[in-house]
């Protein structure tokens, strides 16, 4: 089951998740000296499998990520963290902390507890015996002289686990070493050449939110509806339908309409596509309301499970952004017909440059915005 986390109960989420990983870096610190710790360190002598600094740490972490950390001295050893807890960072990371031993004694602190020795599980992370008073666990790994610890509801790793562990597992090595670790899927957009002018297609990160890209000839499967772009067009005015009374329709700009066919894959009606947007030089750009309601002039609306419909979606749009719309723009969607661009952890596009014959990506043809009327792109009585 895909949750989704609304602006307020992420922003729960992360406080909570800081809470759980600050209270925890309390407890280690106040235990430091404590009797059980002291006798699992004195029973095993830890020794660094390898020793990283605090700066190499922070260098590393960046030059993969292009994150920067904070560097905060707890105890005897440095905790780095990021330097703030927004929505985009908690997508992409989740709530962590990375701590810089300098005492290979303290590595106890994070493979004991209540006195007892932590197993660690086949990926090297050593988990607490339970979850705590709020539900969250805060499992460790080991990384020669690096710790990192992190929040999660569930007894098992997660795509930011991964993300991480790749981070840390590669220290000391060039950044490009990060890539080689991860599944293509947590791979940003660029690293894999999924861009809206070339033909790659498939999963990507960008800016902390996992993106599925399909290319203009192809279905796109998201959550509850399958989607196919079958024509585009750009001008400036759209014409109403001859029996209607409303007035022709100009742009501020230019309108950039999107024809679309559409399969209701969900078990619930699809009262609308309005929070589709169309991308552009990685600028967002929603609806015109208008515009959209005079092009659709089908009737699609409400859509029933397993029924199939055409409609079309209108942008008005700069004229210079328009005019290479067709050739660098993607149509995209968040992750639920209820669900926000803005707030979405997964979002689904798909681009509306054509296939070249010769296997690159283009345009037949970008029409620049013209004053004269043509077949809207619904098909339906209305025109642009």
């Amino acid at each position: 089951m895909n949750i989704r986390l609304s602006p307020n109960r992420l922003s729960t989420s992360i406080r909570y998740g800081a809470a759980a990983l600050a209270a925890s870096a309390a407890l280690l610190t106040a235990g430091c000296g404590s009797t059980s710790v002291e006798h699992h360190s004195n029973a095993s002598q830890h020794t660094f499998a390898s020793t990283h600094t605090v700066q190499q740490v922070e260098q590393h972490f960046q030059a993969a990520t292009g994150q920067a950390l904070t560097d905060s001295p707890v105890g005897s050893w440095d905790t780095l963290s990021l330097p703030a807890s927004n929505m985009q960072d908690y997508n992409r990371f989740g709530a962590f902390t990375i701590d810089v031993i300098h005492n290979a004694n303290d590595l106890s602190v994070f493979t004991t507890q209540n006195g007892h020795r932590l197993s660690p599980d086949p990926q090297g992370v050593y988990w607490p015996i339970s979850a705590d008073a709020n539900g969250y666990w805060n499992p460790a790994k080991v990384y020669g002289n690096v710790v990192l610890t992190w929040s999660t509801q569930s007894h098992t790793t997660n795509s930011q686990f991964t993300l991480l562990n790749a981070i840390l597992s590669t220290l000391g090595q060039p950044a490009s070493a990060v890539t080689a670790k991860l599944p293509a899927s947590e791979l940003s957009c660029q690293a894999q050449g999924i861009t809206p002018t070339g033909s790659r297609a498939g999963t990507c990160q960008e800016d902390g939110v996992a993106r599925t890209v399909v290319n203009r000839d192809s279905t796109l499967h998201a959550p509850g509806m399958d989607v196919r772009v079958t024509r585009t067009k750009v001008g400036n005015v759209i014409n109403p339908a001859p029996s209607s009374y409303e007035p022709r329709l100009y742009a501020k700009g230019a309108f950039v309409a999107v024809q679309l066919n559409l399969d209701n894959t969900g078990s619930s009606p699809l009262d609308d596509i309005d929070s589709a947007e169309l991308e552009v030089g990685g600028k967002y750009y929603s609806q015109d309301d208008d515009a959209t309601f005079d092009l659709d002039s089908l009737n699609t609306f409400p859509m029933q499970p397993g029924d199939s419909g055409t409609t079309a979606l209108a942008f008005d749009i700069p004229k210079d952004v328009a005019a290479v719309s067709l050739s660098e723009g993607e149509l995209v969607f968040p992750d639920g017909p209820d669900d926000e661009i803005d707030f979405s952890t997964k979002l689904y596009a798909i681009k509306l440059a054509e296939l070249r014959s010769e296997g690159g990506q283009g345009t037949a043809s970008t029409p620049s915005p013209s004053a004269t009327p043509e077949p809207a792109p619904a098909g339906g009585a209305s025109s642009i």
